[in-house]
């Protein structure tokens, strides 16, 4: 598995902020405590007179503080305090865009059918579809609002298709999708950064990947939770989500490298895992837990043609395939788990391409 590598509320029921106003009132709460947070009881020489922090517009945050952003990103301060003060700054110049207003995604417009579309692919998941579906629900009471859902915990067998349904929630919602590979995992600073003191210090794959999406409330996928290590001299891998899970922390959450508070608190977090009882009580409890049966027979036979489908337009030449799999074909699978289907239809598309003509239509057989 992968060494923590990047590939992308609470337990109690969730309560949706207000966004009435064309102000939204996050960005000047958030800077308030951020001020309190990073303020110098005196102003830095050669720095300039702060100015009020401007009003975010409907549905946008502060990620980071303006004013405290624009205090350590000036340069007279960073060459007076040294070499880590100019990384810093060079790191929040990288990373400035979070400290202006920063969009949080609503559903599309379409979201209905968009759901239709994910239980005909999915039928195992509808525990999981019914849940989201409410959330959505309380959504359209007001235009706009935006994509929000607790953190979920998908339990099931290996293979039953709980990474796939992620990608393809985050694909039909419309949010950025970033994924943590947390099997093997053996430090917390891949989470939540490291010191940029130490040579190797930079932000953690959280706020690498809020960063990266250009809107502040993507979709993560925290893949095999619990696989990994339960600490050691590099931290516990698990203890960042204490702070991330929960949306009054969240809303502070300090990486290690960047070194102010980040409003972390309209992630979408998704979280997989084979044994829940490997997961830390105090974690379980932030989660909402559904577990994601395998398949019926009957639900097979959607979710076969829906890979087939899937693999026809992601492999090299899958256009040259048949549109649908003969069912002979259909019954052989159906014994197989979803992930198992995937890897057999994609290597018999290799091998019907290897022992066919160029330009005749291909089909499996």
């Amino acid at each position: 598995m992968s060494d923590g590598s990047a590939k992308v509320w609470p337990g109690e029921d969730f309560k949706m902020d207000s966004l009435e106003s064309e102000e939204t009132p996050e960005c000047k709460d958030t800077v308030k405590d951020d001020q309190e947070t990073t303020a110098d009881s005196s102003p830095e020489p050669g720095a300039e007179p702060e100015a009020a922090t401007p009003s975010c517009p409907a549905n946008h945050i502060y990620v980071l503080d303006p004013i405290a952003v624009r205090r350590m990103t000036n340069p007279v301060t960073a060459r007076q305090r040294g070499e880590t003060q100019t990384r810093l700054r060079d790191l929040l110049l990288q990373h400035q865009h979070l400290a202006s207003p920063y969009p949080l995604r609503p559903y599309p417009a379409d979201m209905a059918q968009r759901w239709k579309k994910l239980r005909l692919k999915f039928p195992n998941f509808s525990e999981v579809l019914d849940l989201l579906e409410k959330r959505y629900a309380l959504a359209l009471l007001r235009r706009g609002t935006p994509v929000s859902f607790p953190p979920l915990l998908l339990l099931g067998d290996p293979g039953v298709g709980k990474t796939a349904f992620s990608k393809a929630l985050s694909k039909e919602i419309g949010l950025f999708y970033g994924e943590i590979q947390m099997s093997g995992l053996t430090e917390a600073f891949t989470i939540s950064g490291l010191d940029v003191g130490w040579s190797s210090g930079n932000p953690g794959r959280v706020f690498e990947y809020v960063s990266a999406a250009r809107h502040a409330n993507p979709l993560l996928l925290l893949d095999e939770f619990d696989k990994c290590s339960q600490g050691g001299s590099g931290g516990d891998p698990h203890a960042p989500f204490h702070v991330l899970l929960e949306r009054h922390s969240a809303q502070h959450f300090e990486d290690m490298a960047i070194r102010l508070p980040a409003d972390m608190r309209w992630i979408n977090w998704v979280a997989t895992a084979n044994e829940p009882l490997a997961i830390p009580a105090s974690l379980l409890s932030r989660f909402r837990r559904i577990v994601v049966p395998k398949p019926s027979r009957t639900q097979m036979t959607a979710v076969i043609n829906s890979v087939y489908e899937e693999k026809r337009d992601s492999v090299t030449n899958g256009d040259l395939f048949a549109r649908k799999l003969d069912q002979s074909i259909v019954e052989l699978l159906l014994e197989l788990t979803p992930r198992a289907v995937g890897l057999v239809i994609e290597e018999a598309m290799g091998a019907c391409a290897k022992r066919s003509r160029r330009g005749r239509f291909l089909r499996i057989t």
